[in-house]
């Protein structure tokens, strides 16, 4: 049998399944060959494999990425990117939701950095087709506030243009602008297909080297009975767990 992560996941990998399936492939395909679950939250057995603790940290570091860019999805799928500011409080759940989008942007390309480098994988064209969306999370964690644009219908917009560093909110007033909600997506799907490409990288480098090693994951799922089994959001890295 083959793990699937649909039916052999975690309860973060079986509720954005298909958030995997459609976005996030190359996680899916490393998971299944690479991590696994024993049904107990830990990882498979993988026989006579040379670095068990680079594979715990493998797992642990996409697992995080795959919960930020979930995360993410939800965000944008939520609606709270269309929503009219008609008082502070509306504006002010918007921003908690931009905030939180932006610093997962920079967990998920950080880790991915960290994954990447991990597996001995150049990660310079990762971070350059991200560099513009890295500078857009920059500018909106760090620097001052964007100056704030509202259509006839109380949607937000930022400049197109904006710098934080240069020139003040009044000169940019008349800048050409952009939805928020275009902003944000714009970024998440050149984040997420940066970030699939580069879970594809780690499948091929991965799938190499368990050839060269002569092994393979073992498929040892099985399920448990206690409720609280799959409840606890943890990947299969968690091979402390006691659940």
């Amino acid at each position: 049998m083959e793990y699937l992560i649909y039916q052999h996941g975690d309860a973060l990998e079986k509720e954005a399944s298909n958030f995997i399936e459609i976005k996030l492939n190359g996680y899916s395909k490393v998971w299944a060959c690479f991590i696994g679950n024993d049904g107990k939250n830990r990882l498979a057995s993988l026989p006579n494999y040379s670095n068990p603790a680079a594979r715990e940290k493998f797992s642990e570091y996409s697992y995080t990425i795959l919960e930020s860019c979930f995360i993410m999805n939800q965000i944008i799928n939520s609606g709270i990117l269309y929503n009219q500011i008609t008082n502070f409080d509306s504006y002010c759940q918007l921003n908690i939701s931009m905030s939180s989008f932006w610093a997962h942007v920079g967990r998920a390309k950080d880790l991915m950095v960290r994954l990447l480098n991990l597996r001995g994988l150049n990660s310079e064209e990762f971070e350059s087709v991200l560099d513009s969306v890295y500078q857009k999370r920059n500018q909106q964690i760090h620097g001052k506030r964007t100056p704030l644009v509202f259509d006839e219908f109380n949607l937000l917009l930022f400049p197109k243009n904006w710098d934080d560093k240069v020139g003040t909110w009044r000169e940019y007033m008349n800048d050409e602008t952009v939805y928020v909600h275009d902003l944000i997506r714009e970024s998440f799907d050149t984040t997420i297909n940066a970030i699939n490409d580069s879970f594809e990288k780690c499948f091929d480098n991965i799938i190499y080297e368990l050839k060269s090693l002569e092994t393979k994951i073992v498929f040892n799922y099985k399920e448990h009975g206690d409720s609280k089994v799959g409840q606890a959001f943890f990947s299969g890295s968690y091979s402390n767990s006691n659940i």
